[in-house]
């Protein structure tokens, strides 16, 4: 379905763009609210409702439906809160 519309190609030529910029590959690592989820220690819930009231100290991707945050963004708020019980960064 992200075919149909385009979606995918623009991605990876966002990703490439920055790539060749000279930032970090993982700059663009985008993750889905349940990665934010494990990353952080908080609930989904927790971050729909952040969501919903505008809270959200990072920004989000829409792409159709879906939300997605930059890995980038999450690492750098898990370690200027300092005291979020994060669990690992990595990607796996």
């Amino acid at each position: 379905m992200r075919q149909r519309f385009g979606l995918e190609s623009e991605f990876k030529d966002n990703h490439r763009t920055v790539a060749a910029k000279g930032d970090a590959k993982d700059d663009w690592d985008l993750i889905d609210i349940r990665e934010l989820s494990r990353m952080t220690a908080l609930s989904i819930y927790t971050f729909y409702e952040m969501i919903s009231e505008n809270r959200l100290p990072f920004p989000r991707y829409k792409l159709g439906r879906c939300v997605r945050f930059r890995r980038a963004d999450i690492i750098r708020w898990i370690e200027s809160k300092g005291n979020l019980p994060a669990r690992s960064h990595s990607g796996t």
